[in-house]
């Protein structure tokens, strides 16, 4: 996994806590010692100096309890950790109830959703050019696997970067909870 210096961006894919995600985000970080990791989850957070951590960790963590670990590494580590998505994902009350409760959504709120998600991916491109703009090193961005998909528009947008990604033993990417053994593949793209 060493040599990320070709690599602009580097992608970790995020399963959204049905593996241990962390430990693959604190390997690369450390690794890569980037100014700023981009994170979906901290949705439009930004933590960039040590009061807005302290604040966020005072007033907000509990909104967002798995990213305890993440947000603590950056931290300690001096890197920015910015959200790169809207609050609430851009969710609705109606749709955020339908993904809670597990219901079957209609088909206008699957229009809805994917009109959502494809307002999301824009956003989560514009704030990578923002940031990319911010640094010479490599900038770290942590997202849902799903976004890292071959059709998804990161992979179409972007032309230089690496992909590590939450996979089973054949490459494919996983994005869903699986019994088989689920390992870190790379995806390169120069």
């Amino acid at each position: 996994m060493k040599n990320f210096l070709f690599a602009p961006l580097i992608f970790i894919g995020d399963t959204h806590g049905f593996l241990d995600d962390f430990k693959k985000q604190e390997e690369v970080i450390k690794e890569v010692k980037p100014d700023h990791v981009l994170l979906e989850q901290l949705e439009d957070n930004t933590l960039d100096s040590p009061e807005a951590f302290k604040f966020f960790k005072e007033n907000r963590l509990k909104d967002f309890p798995r990213l305890n670990k993440i947000i603590n590494l950056c931290e300690k580590e001096s890197v920015n950790l910015i959200g790169i998505d809207f609050k609430n994902f851009g969710l609705t009350r109606h749709l955020q109830e339908i993904i809670n409760k597990k219901l079957i959504p209609s088909i206008e709120d699957n229009e809805n959703f994917d009109k959502i998600i494809m307002r999301r991916e824009r956003l989560h491109i514009k704030k990578i050019n923002e940031y990319k703009t911010k640094t010479n090193k490599p900038l770290v961005i942590i997202l849902g696997a799903w976004h890292l998909r071959e059709d998804s528009l990161i992979r179409k947008y972007f032309n230089r970067f690496k992909i590590i990604y939450p996979s089973d033993k054949s490459g494919k990417l996983v994005i869903e909870p699986t019994d088989e053994e689920i390992i870190y593949n790379e995806y390169i793209k120069t």
